[in-house]
């Protein structure tokens, strides 16, 4: 008998502060990156049925995987009640069950409207738990039976098969009554495929969901796998293959992927063996007034700490005298005002330029922005941060258009609030307003978040959860954008050097732990990419 894993049951909504529970190769990178919508998943179910592998098999493996995450966990004593609704999931649950009981456990079944069961595969798996001694059958007319709710109330672990992925409209009823009595218990709730309650198309929850601290899931992750909020209801996420061949995916669009380094790491830029300074891209940065001027410095820092050949801080005369001391390699040039950005602009060497981190909210920031996206130059990339995004929340539209006619590659940084003012309220998760801002502006947005959302304008997203919750700290953002700018200005495409720069800012903060500090941060990238370089030349 295995011992007890599960002796406590997790609290989803907690932060989680280890990394993600996700199949990775021998060098850490994850080999399953694709993220699929509820429609897509059942488009690769099609696919491969279709191919020729039998739809009962896929449901039994999917049982399987159910079966032996609980009993590798917990041993045949506990008390386990099987949550099963009318459709596949609630097939995958009843099977679940009759493993359970193969295996020695004694599992309570409580089905849901069996009589509505359309599904071929899901009646043959009721017929099979048809034998389980313990069961109870409800209907969505019923009330919450005191017999179910006290099974719920004293049982070990809980399996929800109430509905998958696929659900498309508000729990109530007597279903709400079972999430609610679920997560009012001591139970251990493990979902299969996502929380009862969980929508995984638009990744919001549909009126109440199941608060679950285990989730199995097949062939690949959803997008609610990840975001926020949705996300806290999985808990830890377990994924199982089940027989469906990748192949599939060549015949399904998918535009949604979960950062990994292996996306990018063949793309990172490294020096060339007779290549100079120039060659590995010059970043300007422009800062602000003195009681904001380490931002800007950190910007520029970390850009030379990422690999830019030459990094150059462009800030009033009394913020450069502040932080010359702590610049390190850093190049200078007075600015006092956009005239004077504009000047150092000129220079068609620079690659990249970064605005916005501790710049101000005045004329001149909203110059600088509006000019370099102007006069830039096709093969010249422009972050935009913080005081670049937040000067225009009076006239978001002007930025629009400014970014849309500018031949630069554009990469805006902004965090939920900056989002908000310059994008107003979208609709959707944060998956779905990222990409309607990117579509939107016509360029690439990264929304920083414990979630990180990067869109492009084509539509295409990364999902980057690679950061701990420390993170969370003064100036790293303008860490990131520094980052990014070093990335961009050695001509890394632009959602590539996004997602890196994503998941190198994050890498870096695991290797410090908690606490961190920005300037910590910046200097330990160096590292990350280091690794990184070494790991790309083994490979």
């Amino acid at each position: 008998m295995p011992p007890n894993r599960w002796r406590h049951r997790a609290t989803p909504q907690q932060t989680d502060t280890t990394r993600s529970q996700i199949p990775f190769d021998n060098r850490g990178r994850s080999s399953m990156h694709e993220l699929l919508s509820a429609e897509q998943m059942q488009r690769a179910d099609a696919l491969a049925i279709a191919s020729g592998i039998d739809s009962y098999t896929l449901m039994q493996n999917a049982a399987h995987g159910v079966a032996r995450t609980t009993s590798e966990n917990v041993g045949t004593d506990a008390k386990v009640v099987v949550l099963a609704g009318p459709g596949n999931n609630g097939g995958d649950a009843m099977l679940a069950a009759r493993y359970l009981a193969d295996a020695g456990f004694r599992p309570t079944l409580v089905t849901l409207a069996a009589d509505r069961i359309s599904s071929q595969d899901a009646s043959r798996a009721l017929s099979e738990a048809l034998t389980l001694p313990e069961r109870h059958e409800l209907d969505f007319g019923d009330t919450l039976p005191a017999a179910v709710a006290a099974s719920i109330a004293a049982a070990d672990v809980v399996i929800d098969g109430l509905f998958g992925a696929g659900l498309a409209r508000d729990l109530d009823g007597i279903v709400a009554e079972l999430v609610h009595a679920v997560n009012q218990s001591s139970a251990i709730a493990l979902a299969i495929d996502l929380p009862s309650g969980i929508d995984g198309n638009s990744n919001t929850v549909r009126g109440c969901a199941i608060e679950a601290a285990h989730t199995v899931t097949f062939f690949r992750l959803k997008p609610a796998h990840l975001l926020s909020p949705v996300r806290s209801y999985c808990g830890e996420v377990h994924l199982i293959d089940i027989g469906i061949p990748a192949r599939v995916l060549e015949d399904i669009d998918v535009n949604i992927v979960h950062n990994t380094s292996a996306l990018w790491q063949s793309r990172l830029p490294l020096p060339a063996p007779d290549g100079n300074k120039f060659d590995r891209g010059h970043v300007a940065v422009r800062g602000g007034p003195l009681e904001k001027s380490g931002a800007g410095r950190l910007a520029a820092v970390t850009a030379l700490t990422a690999g830019a050949g030459l990094a150059t801080l462009a800030a009033p005369r009394e913020s450069i005298l502040a932080q010359a001391a702590a610049a390190g390699a850093l190049m200078f040039s007075i600015a006092e005002n956009s005239s004077d950005w504009m000047a150092l602009n000129d220079d068609e060497r620079i690659r990249a330029l970064v605005i916005g981190p501790g710049n101000g909210l005045d004329d001149h920031t909203r110059e600088a922005v509006l000019q370099s996206l102007d006069n830039a130059a096709r093969d010249r990339a422009i972050v935009l941060d913080a005081d670049a995004l937040t000067v225009f929340a009076s006239d978001p539209a002007t930025l629009h258009t400014a970014v849309k006619n500018s031949q630069a590659t554009v990469l805006m940084t902004p965090h939920d609030g900056e989002f908000a003012r310059i994008f107003g309220e979208l609709e959707g998760s944060r998956l779905h307003r990222c990409r309607a801002a990117a579509e939107m502006a016509s360029c690439h947005v990264l929304l920083k978040g414990s979630d990180t959302v990067i869109a492009a304008p084509d539509g295409q997203v990364v999902i980057s959860t690679h950061a701990p919750p420390w993170l969370a700290t003064a100036g790293a953002g303008d860490v990131l954008a520094g980052l990014a700018a070093s990335l961009l200005a050695r001509d890394m495409p632009a959602l590539d050097a996004a997602a890196a720069a994503a998941w190198i800012h994050g890498e870096a903060a695991w290797r410090l732990g908690y606490p961190v500090t920005a300037d910590q941060l910046s200097s330990a990238i160096a590292q990350v990419l280091g690794d990184l370089k070494q790991d790309t030349s083994a490979t």
